[in-house]
Parts: structure tokens; sequence; C-alpha cells
């Protein structure tokens, strides 16, 4: 069994440009933890 929290933000900082973000935390059984971290740009033109 696994259980999963995970909060992210996500902004347009201009008409062409993105950027996001997320953390996630994983807990289970026998000790089992993970945690994840994620960040992403997007540029359009």
């Amino acid at each position: 069994n696994i259980g999963e929290l995970k909060a992210g933000v996500e902004g347009q900082l201009s008409q062409r440009l993105q950027l996001w973000g997320n953390v996630a935390q994983q807990i289970g059984d026998n000790g089992y933890s993970d945690t994840q971290g994620m960040l992403g740009l997007k540029y359009s033109f």
C-alpha cells in the first residue's frame, strides 16, 4: 500500500513564457518513502 501527496504551482510570466513546478511525497508499507520534484518552462515563439 502506498499513499501520495502532491502539490504544485503553475504561472504565466508573460504572453510567451510559462513556468510550473510540483513536489510529490509517497509513503508506504515497510518503511517505503519517495520524494519527487519537477520544474518546467515553456517559451512559445
